[in-house]
């Protein structure tokens, strides 16, 4: 017995089960599905306030997805680490802002 999902979508983990009968009998088989996608850049740019109001006229902001959610990470030109690393906001389940003034 097997189980076929075509078009897979992000939103489609969780439980699917495929059952068979024949007469008074069936079985019945359980996959958990989990859902992967690889970290994505949908967008960089400069705005006036990215992430809720701040004091700084500009921010950098970035826009990702990516399952599991990932890990946004700024840095200088020099490949230093900017500190601080700003603001962060998930805005689905499987995308975020990351904004740096």
């Amino acid at each position: 017995m097997s189980l076929l999902i075509r078009k897979v979508e992000l939103t489609d983990n969780g439980s699917f089960f495929c059952r068979v009968e024949l007469d008074q009998n069936y079985f019945e088989a359980k996959i958990d599905l989990c859902v992967e996608a690889k970290p994505k850049i949908l967008s960089l740019s400069v705005v006036d306030e990215p992430c809720g109001s701040g004091s700084a006229p500009r921010w950098l902001r970035c826009e990702f997805e990516g399952h599991p959610l990932p890990q946004i990470v700024w840095l200088k030109s020099s490949r230093r680490l900017l500190e601080p690393q700003g603001r962060r906001m998930e805005t689905g389940p499987y995308r975020g802002i990351s904004c740096v003034p």
